[in-house]
């Protein structure tokens, strides 16, 4: 699925799973790590 509302957890859920995107330039990530955060807390991060 390459949307451009398309969920993180719709693109890839496992480590080791890419995706791109494109928003000027192209871009490639890989998941390395999914770490659980605190729902009151949902902003952004990319670590």
């Amino acid at each position: 699925m390459q949307t451009p509302d398309a969920t993180l957890s719709q693109l890839a859920n496992e480590p080791g799973q890419s995706f791109g995107y494109h928003n000027g330039r192209d871009h490639r990530v890989t998941v390395e790590e999914i770490v659980h955060v605190d729902p009151a807390d949902n902003r952004p991060r990319a670590i």
